[in-house]
């Protein structure tokens, strides 16, 4: 009875909780470890190949991007100032298979505010380690999905960085080709 009380005062103040942003992290803690602490690389890999990367979208699967194509805008409840966001995803086709961890890096360029005495577009940044978590598929190639990214309506742009333990790096980008009025 207690528990609903606060609730109720919670959501009549205003205050709503956004379950995604706890489900996310509940579903995935590795999704909600930032930054990059204790990150390194080994010296002991055996391949020299570069890596190779495939950018996407999906809350729970990966889904590949085709040239030019929206991404999908989702919208939390409550009409919170920037809770719009884009589940971002990631395929790595060639991890090493002794060395899949990755640092990664997101960045989503979305429309700004506008005023004096110009517009200028947002950029929303998000710097995660994983692995463990990784889905690993009959080719090889390991995914991830449900990288919350804050969006200010529909992205101009989607970028991630990626650097394996072995210490190769790749760089996707994804440019949202322009609607046509």
């Amino acid at each position: 009875m207690r528990a609903t009380l606060v609730s109720l005062a919670l959501l009549s103040a205003g205050c709503t909780l956004d379950v995604w942003e706890w489900d996310e992290c509940v579903r995935d803690p590795e999704v909600c470890a930032e930054g990059d602490q204790g990150w390194k690389t080994v010296s002991d890999c055996p391949t020299t190949d570069p890596l190779e990367i495939q950018l996407g979208q999906g809350e729970f699967t990966f889904a590949g991007l085709v040239d030019g194509q929206p991404l999908q805008v989702h919208s939390a409840t409550g009409g919170q100032l920037f809770s719009n966001h884009v589940f971002a995803a990631l395929r790595v086709v060639n991890p090493e298979p002794n060395h899949r961890k990755f640092r990664v890096q997101f960045t989503l360029y979305s429309p700004g505010f506008c005023g004096p005495p110009n517009c200028q577009d947002m950029d929303y940044q998000r710097l995660a380690l994983v692995g463990a978590s990784m889905a690993l598929a009959s080719d090889g190639s390991v995914s991830k999905a449900g990288f919350r990214l804050l969006s200010n309506g529909q992205p101009k742009r989607l970028e991630v960085s990626v650097q394996d333990e072995c210490g190769r790096q790749a760089q996707a980008i994804h440019t949202v080709k322009p609607a046509q009025p």
